[in-house]
């Protein structure tokens, strides 16, 4: 995987941009510049970073079009526009915002951040941009927030169903989804459970770690990259399996040195070198350890499974029971070997317990 950096820092050139991050070991980064800057500018940064094989791992937003002041409003629905054309153009991982507060802080907590109409809001607005912009060179994503869409990996999968547009993805920061004493004392579950059901979506990655501070209510700090308590291990993990060429940006820290400590760390992890996507079997070979569970994404079995019982392309409207078997393997419960195991005892119990005929002709 890219680990790199979210964050923008004093320079005199895209060149003197890209330097400082070989040396800090950075292999990603979010883009310095937005759409307002000349083109010949951004063309510099984008070939400063090619040349350096530093990947441009979003292109942010960060503010909401749902500000109560319309002008305003319609001012950051712009700024959407432009800069996931921005993103298209250099050809960034993803594009990426948080769905945004209706309130006055555009990543503040409100009421009417959880209402169902809000919800419907954010669904029509990201089909509109998708639709309006059309990229073809990147995705527009949003990252998961405590106290807004998507707040966990359950509710961003249905969001992704309700905007139905081929790009609109995943930009993961599992942390956020960490939002009380549960999801802080579960995170390996949290974490497996997030990329069992995001994974094939996922197109940028944010990283940081947390820690729950002793008081008498819950207060969940977000501290440097191996101060906290977040399992990092399985996170780098569940990466490995998607992509060795997926960034990771380390974000939020107070000044550069901070960044450089962070990207060390996760560097210096075995976890972080890992490629852990599923091997693709020769010709003429099938080999059952490429189809376990732990080898492939949600969207690799599905696919499996129409596959096998030869639905392929044209969809499964009439699967029947045969395709609802396999489901407990789509989500990664049971291996194809546990479902086959069942079926067969039921069967053998059905034969069993059914009324034998004598031989008509005795």
């Amino acid at each position: 995987m890219r680990i790199g950096i979210n964050t923008s820092f004093p320079h005199r050139s895209p060149e003197e941009w890209a330097d400082t991050l070989v040396k800090m070991n950075c292999r990603a980064v979010s883009f310095p510049v937005d759409y307002t800057a000349p083109v010949s500018q951004i063309d510099a940064y984008v070939k400063a970073a090619r040349e350096r094989d530093i990947k441009i791992a979003e292109v942010g937003i960060w503010k909401s079009p749902f500000v109560p002041d319309e002008k305003i409003a319609r001012e950051v629905r712009r700024r959407s526009e432009e800069q996931l054309r921005l993103a298209d153009y250099i050809h960034a991982a993803c594009c990426v915002n948080v769905s945004g507060a209706f309130g006055e802080v555009w990543s503040g907590c409100y009421a009417e951040n959880f209402t169902r109409e809000s919800y419907q809001k954010n669904v029509e607005f990201v089909q509109e941009l998708c639709d309006q912009v059309k990229p073809t060179n990147t995705y527009f994503t949003l990252e998961p927030m405590q106290w807004m869409v998507p707040d966990s990996p359950e509710q961003y999968l249905q969001f992704i169903r309700d905007v139905n547009r081929d790009r609109f993805a995943v930009h993961m920061d599992v942390i956020n989804f960490i939002k009380d004493p549960d999801t802080y004392t579960h995170k390996k579950e949290l974490i497996e459970r997030s990329f069992a059901l995001l994974g094939p979506y996922i197109k940028s990655c944010h990283i940081k770690d947390c820690k729950l501070m002793d008081g008498t209510t819950v207060m969940i700090r977000e501290v440097p990259i191996g101060e906290g308590t977040m399992d990092l291990v399985t996170y780098l993990t569940e990466i490995a399996k998607l992509d060795p060429d997926m960034p990771v940006l380390v974000e939020h820290l107070p000044e550069l040195s901070a960044y450089g400590k962070g990207v060390d760390y996760l560097n210096a992890m075995p976890e972080s070198k890992l490629d852990l996507r599923p091997v693709k079997e020769e010709a003429g070979h099938c080999g059952a350890e490429a189809f376990l569970i732990r080898n492939t994404t949600r969207a690799q079995r599905e696919q499996i499974v129409r596959d096998s019982l030869g639905y392929g392309e044209f969809g499964c409207d009439d699967c029947g029971d045969g395709f609802d078997m396999y489901w407990p393997y789509i989500e990664g419960k049971k291996e194809l070997k546990e479902i086959t195991m069942e079926y067969q005892a039921r069967y053998v119990i059905d034969m069993d317990e059914k009324p034998r005929r004598g031989c008509p002709i005795g």
